[in-house]
């Protein structure tokens, strides 16, 4: 069962717009463009986006029934089928077709069936030009062109060899006419295409065929020539009259090194036994000598003598002496003849084996010479065999490239023949359309809906854009970079009239707008420690904001946890506490403190609240600004932060006068109220930012946003049937 939701007399009705700040920070997603956001502009200008899609909609299909009258299109279609890989004329073998390659080729086909020059020749046809679709743009050839290409189409099919061709025109008949004249216009280019290639390939190869002939027959002089040039026969067999001659010289010469080392050796030995004195061959000659022979038996005998003499009659006989002498004698005719027939042997056999040597080391020479001249011989007879050898490979090279020539020409011919060719054929010829393919009532209609519909949306997004003021908490948060502390809804006239805003927390405390101050409050706590926050300045960028009304609310809430609160009237420019809280008293207040007129004990009054003071501002001075940054004024506030849990300043509009830069320095704190039904801009509200910064040591705290405006659906409005429900369910 739903509850009616019931609102005391008099109450002011809170319509605001926005989610409850969860806390005094920032949130720093909400510095982009949310769901709600989104939302929230589609509400604001639903009855516009509602309209114009009408709107849309309706011209879509005023368009459909016009275009139906006035100007109907039909459509004819046709096929066209691409052989991508033709049957073989001479093997009849057929490689099979792969997806990629088909898909390729319909498309590359299809740019060609729509590309211009394709399109001029299918005008040039005779029957096209005779049709009233040509007469009627004959004297407009580039409108011509335009229509052709619009209405003309040609479009692979997927997963097929087909290529649908089609065109549109305002007769059935002329459609056709146009689809089966560009399907002859298409398979005429295509057969042009293959002959033409076919001819160029064939022409190719008869130059190839010439080529490679002449070089044959230039190669096979070649040989000729070489064969010439080796004048030795059976020599491009491998096996010549100069092979043998090198191989018995080699022989020869082998020999001959034999021969000349055994005689070296026996020289070098025969110098070696002479050096000794032990030469064989010349002891051997004296052997065979008759003299020394004799000489040497003589010897012997004369030695028997002596040595019997010698022991029969001793050393120092004479005829031992005599003995002894005859033996010397014959022993240096001996040795003199062994020495004179040495030499001589010696000398003549060394001579010999020197005669013998240089015989030899001559024929060496000769052998090696030969050799030598043999070896070059063989050595240009090699070199004639490698070019030979090349030239017969190359010869068998060039004679088979002919032959796969000669049956690439064979081939070519065939299929020149053969009309299986083609690479595209017509599958079939264009249908005669029955009903029109122009205007269709399903792409009109929703088409209008959705036009309609996303230039309303469009509209209305550049609306919300190009307004720059500051009316929703995000715009808080996305623009200003400031926490936002708190939101104020928005009151009617009417209730401006019976009851005083300003106090409105004091007479109904327990009214939902009371419980907004209260949520400010505890943000406002939230964002500092208690001590931190001893005085706070309220300031706006502009008069009529609300300021005064956030400050006297909050001073009221603060005070309603016996917290003990002064609340300060600091607009000397136009000054409304007073108004708020009038007594009996004269007007005395914070300027007449500030130029010494009288005690502030005196001067501040106690409002309805227990814990509440005030302070009126007083006349109006003729330098509040001098006044505000004098020494009276910070030890107002020095006296203040310790008589008081909190001071709560109403101060003068920031971007106005400079009061409010003045009171900023002095305060803990600075809360700026913005009010987003005054269409406040975000540059005006960042510019009052940016001059409370750039005063000194400023601490901004946040900004409250006041006269939040309703939005149906919203979550003010929400938190609101439900506050009073549940208050009307516990009462």
């Amino acid at each position: 069962m739903t509850r009616q939701m019931t609102v005391a007399p008099g109450m002011p009705r809170p319509m605001v717009r926005g989610a409850m700040p969860g806390g005094p920070r920032p949130d720093a997603a909400a510095s982009a463009m949310t769901i709600r956001d989104v939302l929230g502009i589609i509400r604001r200008r639903l009855w516009m986006i509602i309209l114009s899609t009408v709107l849309g909609t309706m011209i879509g299909v005023g368009l459909w029934a016009y275009f139906w009258k006035f100007s109907p299109e039909y459509t004819s279609v046709g096929y066209v089928t691409c052989k991508v890989q033709a049957q073989s004329v001479l093997t009849g073998f057929r490689v099979m077709d792969r997806p990629d390659i088909i898909e390729q080729e319909t498309q590359t086909r299809a740019l060609d069936l729509r590309s211009e020059d394709f399109l001029a020749d299918i005008l040039e046809r005779s029957n096209i030009r005779a049709s009233n679709w040509y007469k009627e743009r004959e004297d407009n050839p580039e409108k011509m062109m335009d229509d052709m290409k619009s209405g003309f189409s040609a479009s692979p099919q997927r997963g097929t060899k087909y290529i649908a061709v089609s065109m549109s025109a305002s007769s059935s008949a002329e459609a056709k006419l146009f689809v089966d004249e560009s399907l002859i216009e298409f398979q005429n280019r295509m057969r042009s295409e293959a002959d033409r290639s076919l001819n160029a390939n064939l022409t190719a190869l008869d130059v190839q065929r010439k080529t490679l002939e002449n070089d044959v027959k230039e190669l096979r002089t070649q040989l000729e020539s070489l064969n010439l040039q080796a004048k030795v026969p059976g020599w491009e067999r491998g096996r010549t009259v100069i092979t043998e001659e090198l191989s018995t010289l080699h022989q020869e010469r082998l020999r001959l090194e034999a021969l000349i080392s055994e005689l070296n050796f026996e020289l070098q030995k025969l110098q070696e036994e002479q050096r000794r004195g032990q030469s064989t061959r010349v002891a051997m000659a004296l052997d065979q000598d008759a003299t020394l022979r004799n000489w040497k038996n003589r010897e012997a005998l004369l030695e028997e003598d002596y040595n019997i003499l010698l022991e029969r009659l001793g050393e120092d006989h004479r005829q031992v002496v005599e003995v002894k002498t005859r033996l010397q004698s014959l022993q240096e005719q001996i040795r003199s003849r062994e020495l004179q027939l040495g030499g001589t042997y010696s000398a003549s056999e060394l001579s010999t084996l020197e005669k013998q040597r240089l015989s030899l080391a001559e024929q060496y020479d000769q052998v090696v010479s030969d050799f030598e001249e043999a070896s070059r011989r063989q050595q240009d007879l090699d070199d004639l065999m490698l070019q030979y050898r090349a030239t017969e490979s190359d010869i068998e090279v060039k004679r088979k490239s002919l032959d796969l020539v000669n049956q690439r020409i064979y081939e070519i011919r065939v299929e020149l023949g053969d009309d299986s060719r083609i690479p595209a054929e017509i599958a079939r010829n264009g249908n005669v359309p029955l009903t029109k393919s122009f205007p269709k009532f399903v792409a009109f209609v929703p088409g209008g809906f959705f036009l309609g519909l996303l230039l309303s949306a469009g509209l209305a997004f550049l609306l919300d854009f190009m307004d720059d003021s500051v009316k929703t908490p995000s715009d808080i948060s996305r623009h200003l970079q400031v926490p936002l502390l708190g939101m104020i809804p928005e009151y009617d006239e009417d209730d401006l009239d019976e009851i005083e805003v300003a106090k409105l927390t004091l007479i109904h405390p327990q009214e939902i707008f009371s419980e907004f101050f209260r949520r400010l409050r505890t943000n406002l706590m939230f964002s500092a420690p208690k001590e931190d926050l001893k005085v706070i300045l309220v300031t706006s960028p502009a008069g009529g904001c609300g300021k005064t009304t956030i400050a006297t609310n909050l001073a009221i809430v603060l005070a309603a946890e016996s917290r003990k609160v002064l609340l300060v009237d600091a607009n000397f420019r136009r000054p409304a506490i007073e108004k708020l809280f009038p007594d009996s008293s004269e007007n005395k207040g914070l300027s007449n403190y500030l130029i010494g007129q009288g005690e502030l004990n005196d001067m501040i009054q106690k409002a309805v609240s227990q814990n509440l003071d005030v302070l009126k501002s007083g006349p109006t001075p003729p330098n509040p600004s001098e006044l505000l940054s004098g020494e009276r004024m910070k030890d107002f506030v020095a006296n203040a932060r310790k008589s008081y849990d909190h001071v709560i300043i109403d101060g003068s509009p920031a971007l106005v006068v400079t009061d409010a830069q003045v009171l900023a320095g002095l305060s803990d704190g600075t809360m700026v109220v913005v009010n987003a039904g005054k269409k406040t801009g975000r540059g005006i509200v960042q510019r009052l930012l940016r001059e409370l910064k750039g005063g000194g040591e400023v601490r901004v705290l946040g900004a409250v946003l006041n006269a939040v405006k309703p939005r149906k659906g919203g979550y003010f409005r929400e938190t609101y049937e439900n506050y009073y429900d549940y208050v009307g369910h516990e009462s």
